[in-house]
């Protein structure tokens, strides 16, 4: 069984930017496996499905003061296109990864961001 629901504009929002990195994924993939990145990609666990770049970056920087770029936070795809709750972040720096690391072991997160 199939439900429809309309969406809001948060929603449309969510569904268009999650297109956008669908279609980018495999760039994103080749641009994060670059030597020079080894020791400054996070790779995030329990990311809720209704993140985006922008909310994974925002809490990054409000709560682990640790700041990315929106377009170096890259999520993984399960089958059909459907969005992970998995994403790898590109940091500045070593220091940066390591700073993330510790903090986001200490830090919940809520399913949605208000």
């Amino acid at each position: 069984q199939v439900i429809l629901r309309p969406l809001d504009q948060a929603g449309v929002e969510l569904f268009v930017e999650q297109c956008e990195r669908f279609l980018k994924f495999s760039d994103d993939i080749r641009r994060l496996a670059s030597r020079e990145y080894f020791h400054r990609v996070v790779t995030l666990w329990g990311v809720p499905k209704s993140y985006g770049r922008l909310d994974v970056a925002y809490i990054l920087k409000h709560e682990c003061n640790v700041e990315v770029q929106p377009w170096d936070v890259v999520f993984r795809y399960k089958k059909f296109g459907v969005q992970s709750d998995e994403c790898y972040v590109l940091c500045k720096n070593a220091g940066d990864a390591s700073r993330l690391l510790t903090k986001v072991q200490e830090m919940a997160v809520p399913k949605i961001r208000v």
